[in-house]
């Protein structure tokens, strides 16, 4: 709908001021090619009553009207771009622009944070999610975006929230940075390898945060909460026995409160002195979780 929109506005545009209508596909990102979207558009915009006075199949004065057959075209300007110094070739891989993509980003979305919020006091860094591989095999199963994307939610974007804030919350009186890490961060279970991990890294980077503000700004509170198995969106369609979200909230609020910098939710008090007693023990509890 958001193409027709547009279509429309251009399509009014051009005849209120005597114009003419052109379709010009774009199609030079051959990754992002879908065979039949080019019939889809025309025929989309035909239903609606848009027809174009020039494009693809009806011709025109300002051919050719597809993206990719132009490319002769742009060459000359690219290449004079290029002489003046005003444009380089670039050999960045795929991963090298989305890390760029991310970086700015993450950029944004602090200084936003910052702008609306200026009094803002605590963060809590709860957003998560957990991939599943199979419970017997090698490798990632085919999963190595939803592996990436797990790890930049769970622990990346606390990371660079909890930094970029930082300043921010140095300013206030008294303020805190809440992250919520898991059992599974002490014991980990065998079929979300990458969760646990980011769940460990997040933990251990609380602990070194929790040392710099006592240097830098003694005024902010780091505190590691691990959460017990809790009934949410992401657990909605799996076993066992789970604890309310608003008790989990309860007993975080209840720690905090507490002046505690660790807090345990739930059955991970009884972890927590497994663990002590046997980390063998409490490994083979949840290996198969």
């Amino acid at each position: 709908m958001g193409g027709v929109r547009t279509a429309l506005f251009n399509y009014l545009f051009a005849k209120k001021h005597g114009g003419d209508f052109l379709l010009r596909i774009e199609d030079t990102d051959q990754n992002r090619f879908v065979p039949g979207a080019e019939e889809y558009i025309i025929e989309s915009l035909k239903w609606c009553g848009l027809n174009f006075d020039e494009g693809p199949g009806v011709g025109g004065n300002y051919g050719p009207y597809r993206q990719s057959e132009r490319k002769s075209l742009y060459k000359q300007y690219a290449d004079q771009l290029l002489e003046s110094g005003w444009a380089y070739y670039a050999f960045d891989t795929p991963e090298e622009l989305e890390k760029l993509r991310l970086d700015a980003e993450q950029d944004r979305v602090v200084t936003e944070v910052a702008g609306r919020w200026p009094g803002l006091a605590v963060l809590v860094n709860n957003a998560g999610i957990q991939v599943n591989l199979p419970a017997t095999g090698i490798g990632d199963g085919g999963m190595t975006d939803a592996l990436r994307r797990e790890v930049e939610i769970n622990l990346i974007a606390p990371v660079v929230l909890s930094l970029g804030l930082m300043p921010l919350l140095a300013r206030q009186p008294e303020a805190a940075i809440v992250n919520i890490a898991s059992g599974l961060a002490i014991a980990p279970k065998r079929t979300a390898p990458v969760y646990c991990a980011t769940k460990a890294g997040l933990r251990s980077f609380s602990q070194a945060l929790r040392y710099r503000c006592v240097d830098a700004a003694p005024a902010i509170r780091v505190i590691d909460v691990i959460m017990s198995y809790v009934d949410t969106a992401m657990t909605q369609d799996r076993g066992g026995t789970k604890i309310a979200s608003a008790d989990a909230a309860r007993a975080v609020i209840d720690g905090i409160e507490a002046d505690r910098d660790e807090v345990w939710v739930g059955r991970t008090r009884l972890l927590r002195l497994i663990h002590r007693l046997s980390p063998t023990l409490a490994a083979r509890i949840l290996r198969n979780a």
